[in-house]
């Protein structure tokens, strides 16, 4: 073992901005173990941590801890490694969009790293992490910009110099110096110029001197004044060439190249003279260890982080294989694109003329999803164990597909041959639109590379570029299309390529990389592959059966009667506007809309016709509650009771019946896209579109987290319409939460973060043209930005005099009580040190009618200046409710009352009262404040005033308080530029969103604010607009109790096991039919089996009206508490969770509490005691082996650095269970199903249920199979009683029928 120094000596440490810190650090740059070798391997990190500095050497500390243990795993010593990191200085952030702010530095250290490179000889280069990545890819670029001119002589804002007295020649302007004469004022305190001595000063110095000194030009008429200073030229920018280290490469996302094979030749600088043959980038040890921002304390990792940890082993395996062997990737072209069809036709006839096994791909005209496309541009076909591939060009042809076209012929012949295997990467898409675009079934599909990865690594990326640098040599093929959205389209006809031998050697990289990856997961010959290796064979044989079901689901889709959503809309409308005649007659207004403003009125005025008292207020301007729930507390009035009717009506008009959701392709069909492997679980999923529980939305008391919302609060949201660039505050039309098990994306800009699901729908604007358009999360493209926060608004109405405004903000900022009296006719006072806040306070106070005087006090020999101030007429100014009593904390008064000339002005007041300056930036561009709300409702006001709104902590040094500093309060709005994107768990297995008529919604994360979509959730009722064709219908069949009968049979639960097989779904208030009544039955006693389960009196009753109290619905409802901590207990959900779950479900009975639903968790622990032995089991078994599986098909999840969440662990046998009775049944019910009817199509798969579109004639026929299909027994743990899995089939003319 030795170290190595390569320090600032052989650095550009002029241009690097973390040379101080470099400077008091003494350097031991490298690592070199004591078996390393010339010609051996390098491993580069970013930048060496604190510990690293205290220790003396790189990769130290837990990293360094993690990184050996890494080599390990590949096989590898680490000490024949040589470490080393790109930096030599540590930056003060580690976040990715600040280490953006390096690259800079990267450049300057790359002459010390090449130096280093040169000593250790090393054959191949690990590159840790994205500055390391970069050091090696980017790309150093000399250009003319304006930089900073410093000057050492003048002032740095003006740019002049004096005063002087400067001679008129223009050809001399010889210039004299004027002392300063200064005087401070007595009463004010105020220093300025004592102008009888600076007039004195000069009438001397004319006399003795009446001409210029230097030409003798009269200048008696001179006087002193500022010029441009002669040094400078008077100019802050000069013309200058710059050097900028560009950066093409990504470490991780869709164009990522982790794990990819870099050739030294290929790569700018010197390497291959340095002795290197190869790079691999792969992630940073940092990362892997990085906690989660809820979770650091206790030691827990961030779930993305942990699982690339496995990932990394396979690229240290690799560059360890490269020491001594070549890389093997080679990609020959074979393209039909300047030959005749006959020819291309005898082409592919020659090339799949043996029966083998192929990869295929097909390149399109869009990017908008299998459904928008319109033409196929080429399909390349690549037989397995070949180095060369065939790319049919399909232009020429289009959409003239017809038999006896050769190459059509030749096509088909291939592609319906059961002969010919066939391997696709998300053949979905292609089988798709082959289907639609070609009308063919492809036959012998045998492999999907990201299903096959998907089932050994369910938590890691699945890209086809990630999939073939993770188990190939292929190098960083991706890319070479066009990069901007506008190019895109304008290339569209050759998939965004210049031309077609671009895009023909891109596909056959493609087809090439997807067999590498094929051969490595199925395995060759004797070799098993990773599916075996892993033991998930099964798991992706199953998936393989359910691919053509999703197909068929996609293609098929759910048909939407236009007629019955008219009739739905025509129906909605007519209600209300009958609810609406009637509110008017009920209070004798013929001219009422039920608006906020006039709502309170009509309710709680002393003239308005109600007069009701009000039982709830908001918190912070004290009016009137007028959500839900307080409504519901004034039924008894009729006005009400309609009024609850119509919102409802309303909300449903507004967000489902007229959404532009409901829009169908040309067939009449919605096509949702349907992910056989979409969960983690084996769940199908379609497209959630949602976001993490810690995104905060801007409502109009402030911010609020989603996860913390009550829906019973009641509170506007503020929505972003696109047409009009306007925010206003609006009634939600729905808070929603849902379980998700799938990671979510964390897009980071400069200015902006999102954390949210892969197919979140953004609200993007492009950067030149100013258009708006939404795309999914994941496919973010280069040309378009999100909106960072707001434009104009005209939310409020109230416009204040400007002056009061002003003195709000001088009165929050610097004054505070005299008196202890508690109204608003008061002494306030101000005092201050700085004069330009006098002077700005006494302007103000001159244009208000307040009583005030003005005293100097200098107790410590500072003049310090006072104002006493008597709010008599606070109240006529109406100062009340903007700033609270205490005069701290500002209203929400601000974000939904001001008019936008009242906010502009206080947006550009607080700049002076509270301004910052720092890191060079001017005064008026910051605001800061140690009252985090006061922050928190300054940003939202900026952000709807249509300027910068990004807040982040501040401190002025280490031991200072916390600020909170808005930077660029002043400013216009801006777009965010430079994003990194990066996938994250949801934190509680949930996702949550809220639903706003636009659709677009303003948001907050970790203190970053833009604008951006939200979720479409439909409700049941909804489904009745999905009706079956003439002469169709729908059969609609799902699993009873499902999950209770896995948890029951997984736990082996003789007493569960009894009840759940027992169980009776027509009875299940009874508990002898049903074991949640059964728990019930314990919980509650003779408060339950008193109740009469089937009580005469009980009704139904249509939405928005009152519920039914009989005895069947009480009991039910004490039925759904049990089930609910049942299934609390399922998801892993602590009892907290599980009383908010209850109370958000709409129970209104007598109070719940903690201790009530500790109490139902023991019962039921008692009752069935060998379910907790089996959580405790699955702990144990879990941290022992690193991964958990599914109880049938053995699907896993692995947890590389041990990670885990007892609830993941709980949860996830009962939904994998889940997944995989759905698909034994759904595999018994598919080769039956066409048996009984040829046209039945399966049109959706939702959690437990399965929805199918046959002939009306045979539905019966179909349900019957149906339900015996789905229907069957097993044992899915070893020993235990086979358990019935029991499905009942329904049939109806649209899906609300079949439910």
């Amino acid at each position: 073992m030795s170290h190595s120094v390569f320090g600032p000596p052989l650095a550009e440490c002029a241009i690097c901005s973390l040379r101080e810190g470099c400077e008091q650090r003494k350097f031991v740059t490298s690592h070199v173990g004591k078996n390393y070798r010339p010609g051996g391997l390098m491993l580069v990190s970013e930048f060496p941590a604190k510990i690293d500095v205290q220790q003396g050497r790189p990769l130290t500390g837990r990293v360094g801890q993690l990184l050996d243990a890494l080599l390990e795993s590949a096989g590898i010593d680490p000490e024949s490694t040589w470490k080393t990191s790109v930096l030599l200085g540590m930056p003060k952030s580690t976040k990715p969009k600040d280490l953006k702010e390096h690259r800079t530095d990267i450049y300057a250290c790359l002459p010390r790293l090449d130096a280093e490179i040169t000593t250790a000889q090393p054959r191949v280069i690990v590159a840790l992490g994205q500055l390391a990545l970069e050091a090696f890819t980017g790309h150093a670029e000399t250009k003319q910009r304006l930089l900073d001119n410093p000057c050492d002589r003048c002032n740095p804002e003006t740019r002049k110099i004096g005063p002087v007295i400067q001679c008129f020649n223009g050809a001399c302007k010889h210039t004299v110096d004027v002392p300063k004469f200064t005087r401070v004022d007595e009463v004010t305190g105020e220093v300025g110029v004592d102008k009888a001595a600076l007039d004195a000063w000069r009438d001397d110095f004319l006399a003795r001197n009446p001409n210029c000194l230097m030409c003798d030009t009269s200048w008696k008429r001179a006087k002193p004044k500022m010029i441009a200073c002669p040094e400078c030229g008077g100019k802050k920018k000069r013309v200058g060439e710059e050097t900028l280290f560009r950066v093409d490469r990504v470490l991780t996302g869709r164009e990522g190249v982790v794990g990819a094979v870099f050739h030294a030749a290929d790569l700018p600088g010197n390497l291959t003279e340095l002795g290197v043959t190869y790079m691999i980038p792969t992630y940073s040890p940092g990362l892997l260890i990085l906690p989660t921002r809820d979770g650091a304390k206790a030691g827990k990792f961030l779930v993305g982080g942990q699982f690339a940890a496995r990932a990394a082993v396979d690229h240290l395996k690799k560059a360890h294989q490269l020491l001594t062997r070549e890389a093997r990737f080679h990609v020959d072209v074979l393209s039909t694109a300047n030959v005749s069809d006959r020819t291309a036709a005898q082409m592919l006839v020659d090339y799949t003329r043996e029966p083998g096994d192929f990869t295929v791909d097909i390149e399109t005209n869009s990017k908008k999803g299998p459904w928008g496309v319109t033409r196929i541009v080429c399909i390349g076909i690549h037989r397995i164990g070949r180095e060369d591939g065939l790319v049919v060009d399909t232009r020429r042809i289009g959409d003239k597909w017809y038999p006896g076209n050769p190459v059509y012929d030749a096509l088909m012949a291939f592609l319906e041959s059961k002969a010919h295997g066939k391997v696709f990467h998300n053949g979905p898409y292609d089988l798709v639109v082959m289907l639609r675009m070609w009308g063919v079934e492809v036959e012998g599909v045998i492999g999907d590379t990201l299903a096959a990865h998907n089932a050994c690594y369910p938590d890691e990326e699945h890209g086809l570029g990630f999939c073939a640098h993770e188990l190939t040599d292929a190098p960083a093929w991706k890319g070479g299309e066009a990069k901007t959205e506008s190019e895109w389209e304008a290339q569209a006809e050759l998939s965004g390529y210049r031309t077609f031998d671009d895009l023909a050697l891109y596909n056959a990289r493609d087809l090439v990389a997807t067999a590498g990856v094929w051969t490595a997961l199925a395995g060759h010959g004797t070799a098993p592959g990773r599916l075996d290796v892993e033991g998930v064979r099964s798991a992706f044989h199953v998936d393989m059966q359910m691919y053509p079901i999703g197909i068929e689901m996609e293609v098929a889709g759910l048909p939407l009667s236009q007629d019955a959503l008219d009739k739905v809309d025509r129906e909605q409308s007519a209600e209300l506007a009958t609810l609406l005649a009637q509110m008017r007659e009920q209070i004798g207004e013929p001219d009422f809309i039920p608006t906020p403003k006039s709502l309170v009125w009509a309710l709680h005025a002393e003239d308005g016709p109600l007069r009701l008292p009000v039982y709830a207020t908001t918190d912070k301007t004290q009016q009137p509650k007028l959500d839900q729930e307080t409504l519901k507390l004034y039924r008894k009035e009729p006005f009400v009771d309609t009024l609850l009717k119509y919102k409802k009506i309303e909300y449903n008009l507004s967000h489902f019946v007229r959404s532009e959701e409901l829009r169908t392709a040309s067939d009449g069909r919605l096509h949702p896209v349907w992910k056989v492997w979409g969960a983690k679980t084996g769940r199908w999923t379609s497209n959630p579109n949602c976001f993490s529980g810690g995104t905060e939305v801007l409502t109009e008391r402030g911010w609020v987290r989603l996860d913390a919302v009550h829906p019973e609060d009641g509170l506007r949201i503020a929505q972003y319409t696109p047409e009009t660039g306007k925010i206003d505050f609006v009634a939600p039309t729905q808070w929603i939460k849902k379980p998700y098990e799938g990671e979510l994306l964390r897009i980071e800009t400069t200015a902006t973060t999102l954390e949210v699901t892969p197919d979140h729908r953004c609200l993007l604007r492009h950067r030149k043209t100013g258009e708006h358009r939404v795309f999914a999360a994941q496919d973010y493209p280069e040309d378009w930005e999100q909106i960072h926060a707001g434009v104009a608004s005209d939310v409020g109405t109230v416009r204040l005099d400007p002056w009061v405004v002003k003195f709000l903000v001088a009165l929050q900022a610097d004054g505070w009580h005299v008196t202890t009296r508690k109204d608003w006719s008061q002494r306030w006072s101000f005092r201050f040190d700085k004069v330009r806040k006098a002077k700005r306070l006494r302007r103000i106070l001159t244009k208000l009618p307040f009583t005030w005087k003005e005293s100097v006090n200098d107790p410590d020999g500072r003049a310090r200046m006072h104002f006493d101030v008597d709010l008599t007429y606070a109240d006529t100014l109406r100062i009340r409710p903007w700033l609270t009593l205490a005069g701290k904390t500002w209203t929400s008064a601000w974000l939904t009352e001001a008019d936008q000339r009242t906010r502009n002005v206080f947006v550009s007041e607080l700049h002076f009262w509270d301004g910052l300056s720092t890191r060079g930036a001017v005064t008026s561009g910051m605001y800061a404040s140690s009252v985090r709300p006061n922050a928190d409702l300054v940003q939202a006001v900026v952000a709807i005033s249509g300027h910068r709104a990004r807040l982040r902590p501040y401190r002025a040094h280490a031991n200072a308080a916390t600020n909170w500093q808005i930077d660029g309060v002043a400013r216009d709005y801006s777009l965010t530029t430079n994003r990194e994107v990066s996938r994250i768990p949801a934190s509680d297995g949930h996702v949550y969103c809220v639903s706003v008529p636009s659709s677009y919604v303003l948001v907050r994360t970790e203190q970053n604010v833009c604008v951006t979509g939200q979720c479409q959730n439909w409700p049941l009722w909804m489904r009745s607009v999905f009706v079956a064709p003439e002469g169709r219908a729908f059969v609609g069949a799902d699993q009873a109790q499902l999950e209770m009968r896995i948890m029951a049979s997984l736990s082996g639960d003789e007493q569960l096991i009894h009840r759940c097989a027992t169980a009776d779904e027509s009875d299940k208030l009874n508990p002898e039919c049903d074991p949640h009544s059964y728990v019930a039955s314990l919980v509650f006693g003779a408060s339950f089996t008193m109740l009469d389960r089937k009580d005469p009196a009980h009704k139904k009753t249509a939405p928005g009206e009152p519920p039914c109290k009989c005895q069947k619905c009480q009991r039910a409802t004490l039925r759904d508490i049990v089930k609910r901590v049942v299934y609390g207990l399922n998801y892993g959900a602590g009892a907290q969770t599980v009383l908010d779950a209850i109370y958000n479900g709409g129970y209104d009975g007598a109070p719940l509490t903690v201790a009530f639903i500790e109490r139902v968790t023991g019962i039921y622990f008692r009752t069935f005691p060998k379910v907790p032995l089996w959580r405790n089991e699955i702990v144990r078994v879990a941290e022992e082996t690193r991964e958990i599986r599914s109880p049938l098909y053995k699907r896993h999840r692995i947890f590389p650095l041990g990670g885990m969440e007892p609830s993941v662990l709980y949860n996830y046998p009962i939904q994998s269970g889940g997944a995989d009775i759905m698909a034994h049944g759904l595999m018994r019910l598919r080769p039956r199903l066409r048996q009984v009817d040829p046209t039945a199509m399966f049109i959706a798969q939702i959690h437990d249920a399965i929805y199918i579109e046959c002939d009306e004639k045979r539905a019966q026929d179909v349900a019957e199979v149906v339900t015996q299909s789905m229907s069957f027994e097993m044992s899915l743990a070893p020993g235990a009683p086979p358990m019935p899995y029991v499905a009942s089939a329904a049939i109806g003319p649209n899906l609300a029928a079949v439910k």
